[in-house]
């Protein structure tokens, strides 16, 4: 039977499975499926989940998720591929994500560059490898919270679809 769900990603922002004030990858895997996703798919350990389902599940989910409090950021894993393809490959490039109804302009930020953006997201190139500035940058600019995943990692999400 073929699956006509939408595969999402699920951006979580300071959820890191299993530490202290995060939710395990059991719980993490409970409560998308309480919520009523399917195939979910923890990728890592830092709060990026792959799953099928409408993107509201995961906000579903964010309530069988205490002590985590904090926000998540969903995408369709298509959207992610189409957005990532031709971004420098580097580990100084990052893809970070924020509320889809707020907008930045390319521009310098603190040790990094805002090279392209868009509604709700931002393609960063760190000035350093293994830096990760977008973040706190967008964060700055918005008074918004935001989340960043490297480019090379990403790939590699897009890859399990």
């Amino acid at each position: 039977m073929q699956n006509d769900l939408v595969t999402s990603i699920a951006f979580f922002r300071n959820l890191n499975q299993g530490q202290r004030e995060s939710p395990t990858t059991a719980a993490l895997i409970d409560a998308f499926i309480r919520a009523g996703a399917r195939d979910v798919r923890p990728v890592r350990g830092n709060g990026t989940v792959l799953f099928d389902g409408a993107a509201g599940l995961a906000h579903l989910a964010t309530e069988w998720l205490a002590p985590w409090d904090d926000v998540v950021f969903v995408r369709d894993a298509l959207w992610v591929a189409q957005t990532v393809v031709g971004v420098d490959d580097s580990p100084r490039a990052e893809l970070t994500l924020f509320d889809e109804s707020a907008t930045v302009r390319p521009q310098r930020g603190r040790r990094c560059e805002i090279i392209s953006s868009g509604p709700g997201f931002a393609v960063v190139l760190n000035d350093n490898d293994g830096q990760s500035d977008g973040t706190p940058t967008i964060e700055r600019l918005l008074a918004r919270r935001a989340t960043s995943r490297g480019i090379p990692t990403l790939r590699k999400v897009v890859a399990l679809v």
